[in-house]
Formats: structure tokens, sequence, C-alpha cells
């Protein structure tokens, strides 16, 4: 089967309702947007409505939009102002993919994209750079969006030239046939390779993959045959000092994938539990969860066997269930809370968006 809106799991929640595709109004934009446009006019809908943002003096005009539609953005948020931004900013899963720079004279950083918080950055070249390499293809970097304001589907697909937007549009059209792809979870985002034939005519075909990997909300399974019942994790710790020396067996998977592999205690388990326990906001059918080191350890402190040298591994266990959860394509940050006394510590909060756990783990701790 060809590419189809409606068999395609990224645009599943579009259905039954309008679709708004914003693009710049600028002819330079228009012109440079033209075959992502094309392309989501074949694929889309007859009843998508296609507009643009006015580039006025001042802030950019848009257009009046339904409430229930979804909004597709074609191109830098920076380039269509604060709404934009606040539109972005209120969606979930949070985007943690932004440009190093919105100056084009900064040509090397203007196409570099920047991965928060851990500031992993996906260096471009200037096509004229690509060109003296003498290479067959050109390439560019594309950001790719899909998640949600309240229960309006909000699409973006960013690139700092033709070929990265026209990249990312075409990653979100084509079918998808391989069943663990990160397109089925829906609500993605992430960094896309595109590329185009070297050539000096205008370019007539464009493929993307994956750069890196796609972050979605986490799934987790936990077993092991000491995976404790859903009413015993109070003594998991106690009972793991009870069990031969190297032979506790309680295995972490986020989104298929085992993490925390060499964990010999309950407590990388324990600290994800709580961690999803600290739930700021349930979105559907999955929900983000705040937390920091204190938050986990208070929850901890009453249960059998916890003592004060396990506060270290919470801290441990926070920073490395972090770097696990993205390597396995889950979405997990930290960000940095304001110092509200001068001798104060410097905080982090760990922040995760995550499916609904399975029922045979504790949903509060």
């Amino acid at each position: 089967m060809g590419n189809c809106f409606l068999n395609h799991p990224l645009w599943t929640r579009c259905h039954e309702r309008p679709i708004w595709v914003i693009s710049l109004s600028e002819p330079e934009h228009r012109l440079r947007d033209a075959r992502a446009l094309l392309q989501l006019r074949d694929f889309l809908p007859p009843y998508c409505t296609f507009s643009a943002v006015t580039l006025e003096s001042g802030e950019p005009r848009w257009p009046t939009i339904p409430p229930n539609a979804a909004i597709v953005m074609l191109g830098r948020p920076a380039l269509f102002g604060t709404k934009a931004e606040q539109l972005l900013a209120n969606a979930q899963p949070p985007l943690l993919f932004h440009f190093l720079s919105n100056d084009p004279s900064s040509s090397h950083e203007y196409r570099s994209i920047v991965e928060r918080p851990i500031d992993e950055v996906t260096h471009g070249d200037t096509f004229e750079d690509q060109r003296k390499r003498d290479s067959k293809e050109l390439h560019d970097f594309g950001i790719i969006y899909c998640g949600r304001w309240d229960d309006r589907p909000i699409f973006l697909f960013a690139g700092s030239s033709t070929v990265g937007t026209w990249g990312a549009v075409s990653y979100a059209c084509e079918n998808v046939s391989d069943e663990v792809d990160p397109r089925w979870q829906q609500d993605v985002q992430g960094v896309v390779r595109c590329h185009v034939p070297n050539t000096r005519e205008a370019f007539d075909r464009v493929s993307a993959a994956v750069a890196g990997r796609m972050l979605a909300p986490a799934r987790f399974w936990m077993c092991g045959r000491d995976l404790p019942p859903v009413d015993e994790w109070s003594n998991a710790l106690r009972l793991c000092a009870d069990a031969p020396k190297g032979a506790y067996d309680l295995r972490i998977l986020c989104n298929g994938k085992e993490i925390l592999k060499n964990s010999t205690t309950p407590i990388p388990a324990l600290v994800l539990l709580a961690w999803a326990s600290k739930r700021a906001r349930q979105t559907h059918d999955y929900f983000l969860a705040s937390t920091t080191v204190g938050d986990v350890v208070r929850s901890l402190k009453h249960f059998n066997g916890f003592e004060k040298r396990h506060e270290q591994a919470v801290r441990g266990a926070l920073k490395a269930l972090v770097e696990q959860i993205r390597k396995a394509g889950g979405i997990a940050y930290t960000e940095r809370l304001p110092i509200r006394e001068a001798n104060q510590e410097p905080h982090t909060r760990f922040c995760m968006c995550a499916r609904t756990l399975p029922s045979f783990l504790p949903s509060g701790m």
C-alpha cells in the first residue's frame, strides 16, 4: 500500500477534524517551502486549509484558526513570533530540539540543531562547503515534532533550508511498515538527516532518515525472578539483602530495551517508580512526572532496609535513568531549579514523559 493519510500512525489524531498548514507569507520562504507544501497537499485530505503567517513590522500576524483544528507549522518557530513559541511551550510532550542559532549570518550554527538538556549538537554544513568536497549528495537536517496542546494536535517540520523542511515532511508522510518504527507511538520528536542529489538544478527528490534517535513517551516494563508483588515493594531492599550475592534478578525495560543492566539492587527500580509517582500532568495515555533527589529520598525513607548510604545511590540512579531512557528513545530531561538563597546549592529537577505503567507495578509510592 502506498502512502496514505488514513493509515499513517502519525496522523491518526487528525481524522475527522480540520487541519491547518501554516507557513510564512514572505515570497522567499514560500518558494523555499514549495516542495514541502506540495507534498503535504498531495498527502493530506482535501478539507485541509493552507494559510500563511504574515511577516510585518513588529509581531507576525496569524490567521484565525478554529479551536479544534490540528496545526502543522513549516519552518523555524522563531520566525512565527511569540504565538508559535507559546504554542510549543505549552505543547506536550515538551519540545527538546532547537536550532543553535536563528541568525543566517552564522551559517554553521544556523544549520545546527541542539538536543536539550544534554546540549548534544547535530552540526550542519552549508551546501557550498559540501560541494567543495565533491559530494554526490547534499544533506541538511530537519526537526520533526508531533505533540498536542490540550486536545489539539501540533506538528512542527523545520529545516535550515528547503532540503531540511522538505525531508522532515517526507519522513512524516512516508509509509510506515516496520512494526518497531517510532512513528507508531505518534507523539514523537527528533532530527532527520535529509539527502538530495548534488546538482545545481532544482531538487527533484529527497530522502530522509533518523539522525541519532527519535524520542517518544517511555513505555516501562519490569521482569525477573526478584520482581516483587505490587504490594510488596516496600520490602524490596530487605528481600535483596537476603538474596545470594550476585543472584539478584530484576530487569527494567524502556521501549523494549533493557536499561541499567548491571544493577545488583532494587534501588534503580525503586527510584524509577518513586519518580513516576510524582506526576505533574496527565495527558491522555501518558503523563509528565517531575521530581528531585530529595523528593525520591523522602518517598523511600519508610521502606524496609533503606539507609543513609542509599541516598547517594538515589542521585546516581536518577542521572543514569535520564541518560539511558533517552538512549532507549524515551523522553527524559533535567531542569535547573532557581536558587532562592545566596548560600543555597543549585538543585536539579528530573523530568520524564511516560506511558501508563503496567498494572503489576505500583502507581504511587
